[in-house]
């Protein structure tokens, strides 16, 4: 069984799929959570957590070892594939996952205490991006805080792979500007990742310029263990969006393991938003 069809990951089947985003979940973890201070998000135990787009748990398990043992998370996703998968891979008192679009959440207002969204609104519209936030400020309430974690999208600037010689292979930066192509084409999406355009969302959902932190995170892959780890994460990535992108010359894959498989050092950057929710009262 596939995931929801027009996320550009869905002709993976779901078994593939979320092995693929628990090998993700697990090299990208030290370094999302790294200079991030708890302490700033106010959490208030007598509610709950929120992780929107939270797909099948692969992040859940890190916000269950993060966040305090009294904080329960509810988890919710538009696909209800990964979340029947979610509900069997992660049984966990602290946990329950629900079926819903984030653009209408079904909970009252000032219902959380925080949220989290990683690697969600890359795959959203503009529109629908700054609808999903302007649910995310009515449901969490005042004081708390949303964490936004982004694929920054950007050839020559988000992914730079240096190989035996030197020289930085062109395969998987035109993967890259194929793929924005593909989302200003088919999704109508003006590379949301871009910082400029995240911090314009947070504005226009009504967040203040004051209550937002951007961080471009920069992640170095330097050793043999470290590269291979890596290069499979984004190897794994290229071809699951691959399938979707019917277009593409199939040839570009096998140039972009050539690269990964010759390189030497990587670095991948992504952006992280943390928002402050303030209400008039």
């Amino acid at each position: 069984m596939k995931v929801i069809e027009n996320y550009i990951h869905g002709k993976n089947p779901i078994e593939k799929e979320a092995l693929r985003l628990k090998i993700q979940a697990k090299n990208l973890k030290p370094h999302i959570w790294k200079n991030v201070d708890l302490n700033f998000f106010n959490l208030d135990a007598s509610k709950p957590f929120l992780e929107l787009g939270c797909g099948v748990a692969a992040q859940t398990k890190d916000l269950l070892e993060k966040l305090p043992y009294n904080i329960s998370i509810y988890g919710v996703d538009v696909d209800p594939v990964q979340i029947k998968f979610a509900k069997k891979e992660l049984k966990n008192k602290r946990c329950s996952f629900h079926v819903m679009d984030g653009r209408y959440l079904n909970y009252p207002n000032n219902f959380f205490c925080g949220a989290y969204v990683s690697w969600v609104l890359e795959h959203m519209t503009y529109n629908d991006s700054i609808r999903c936030l302007k649910e995310l400020r009515r449901t969490i309430a005042n004081g708390g805080t949303i964490m936004i974690n982004t694929s920054y999208l950007e050839p020559k600037k988000s992914l730079i792979i240096k190989n035996k010689l030197s020289r930085f292979p062109t395969s998987c930066e035109k993967f890259l500007q194929l793929l924005l192509e593909w989302q200003r084409k088919k999704r109508k999406n003006s590379n949301l990742a871009a910082r400029k355009n995240i911090f314009d969302i947070l504005l226009k959902s009504g967040f203040k310029k004051e209550d937002i932190s951007y961080n471009l995170k920069e992640m170095e892959f330097k050793t043999k263990e470290e590269i291979s780890s890596w290069a499979e994460v984004i190897m794994k990535l290229f071809q699951s969006t691959a399938f979707q992108m019917n277009e593409l010359d199939p040839n570009i894959l096998h140039e972009i393991k050539q690269e990964l498989d010759n390189s030497i050092y990587h670095s991948w950057h992504f952006g992280q938003v943390i928002a402050k929710i303030k209400k008039n009262k």
